[in-house]
């Protein structure tokens, strides 16, 4: 999925991954509120980019830049205009600034989401294994149609990168970043989906 993640609530398991951060300044509460309101503004315009939705977008794919991506990518579309000028009135002085800032409050809020949520917690500090994985192959119905197998295996690879991948994503969070979206975590998860607490996404990595 490609622009559309940025125009419709999202899981934070649905394809938020992001990479290290080196950053020269911590987020502030209002960049946070700045961003939040943005997404809430291009979501109610979500219908006019849906024709660059992608859902064959692989889980293991790097949006370590999600927002910057979308935005970039977004930027040869008709409608585009409309996005800057959203971005623009809420304080950012270019839509790339916008997804830098973007990238970094949803990964704050990943962290403080699998800082509250044992399970999360367990499943990204028990990171599966390529062993784990031929394991569970071999434990697959003999009948069971090589397609499908081929299918089961590509899955459960990609799984395992993105999990490691988020692993050590929230290790790297800057504690001041974690400080300016606390307060705001409600917002993020209403716009999200979610509940208040981030319950409705799912990292459990059984299979």
């Amino acid at each position: 999925m490609l622009i559309s993640k940025l125009f419709r609530p999202l899981l934070f398991v649905s394809g938020l991954l992001w990479g290290t951060f080196a950053v020269s300044a911590p987020l502030t509460s209002n960049d946070v509120v700045n961003v939040i309101n943005c997404l809430a503004e291009i979501q109610a315009i979500g219908d006019e980019f849906v024709d660059l939705d992608d859902e064959s977008a692989p889980l293991d794919s790097d949006p370590s830049d999600m927002f910057s991506s979308l935005v970039e990518q977004s930027k040869s579309h008709p409608a585009f205009h409309k996005l800057e000028s959203i971005i623009e009135d809420n304080g950012f002085e270019s839509p790339e600034a916008f997804g830098a800032v973007a990238d970094r409050v949803m990964a704050a809020a990943m962290a403080i989401q699998v800082r509250n949520d044992p399970a999360a917690q367990l499943a990204l500090n028990s990171p599966r294994t390529p062993g784990d994985i031929d394991a569970y192959l071999q434990n697959l119905p003999k009948d069971l149609p090589q397609e499908m197998r081929a299918d089961i295996e590509q899955n459960l690879r990609s799984m395992a990168t993105y999990m490691n991948s988020v692993s050590e994503t929230v290790k790297t969070v800057p504690e001041e970043d974690i400080q300016a979206v606390y307060p705001h975590l409600a917002a993020l998860y209403e716009w999200m989906g979610d509940d208040e607490d981030g319950s409705n996404s799912d990292m459990s990595t059984d299979w």
